[in-house]
């Protein structure tokens, strides 16, 4: 059996620099710009990169993963109490609840929630405590990729 080689030999890396989330004043327009041309090759000539110095601390991400983990663990009454009400997109999707296509209904199991899905006067999952700081940083991380790429269309 012959192995076939693929067009891309290396994952480019891609050094966030001033627009990683630990920094909170706004990029050089040297950075901008540096960041732009290094995404958009990455982007045009592979199609994707991996991506250092974003500033999301990976404890936060572990944290966060476990908490989930944890969320999913739990017996299916307890989840229940977050589950999605019928008219709604916010809340914990429990197994087989869903049916994408006529063979059966969808193995997996899930929680959608969006930024103020949960104010005083909703209970909160667990979780919640973990993810939303997270989801903050990623957020505002994807602001600023999301303007870089903007930038390398014009």
């Amino acid at each position: 059996m012959q192995s076939q080689e693929s067009g891309c030999s290396k994952l480019p890396t891609l050094d966030l620099g001033e627009l990683g989330v630990q920094h909170t004043g706004e990029p050089s327009q040297q950075e901008w710009q540096r960041v732009t041309r290094q995404l958009d090759r990455a982007l045009s000539d592979v199609g994707c990169a991996y991506l250092t110095g974003h500033g999301v601390p990976d404890d936060q991400v572990k944290e966060a993963f476990s908490s989930a983990i944890a969320f999913f663990k739990a017996e299916r009454d307890f989840k229940m109490r977050w589950v999605v009400p019928d008219e709604g997109n916010v809340g914990y999707i429990a197994m087989s609840s869903e049916k994408y296509s006529d063979e059966g209904k969808e193995l997996h199991e899930g929680f959608l929630f969006k930024q103020g899905s949960y104010d005083h006067e909703k209970e909160a999952p667990p979780f919640m405590t973990a993810v939303t700081p997270l989801a903050q940083l990623v957020h505002a991380l994807s602001r600023r990729l999301m303007t870089s790429l903007a930038l390398s269309l014009s």
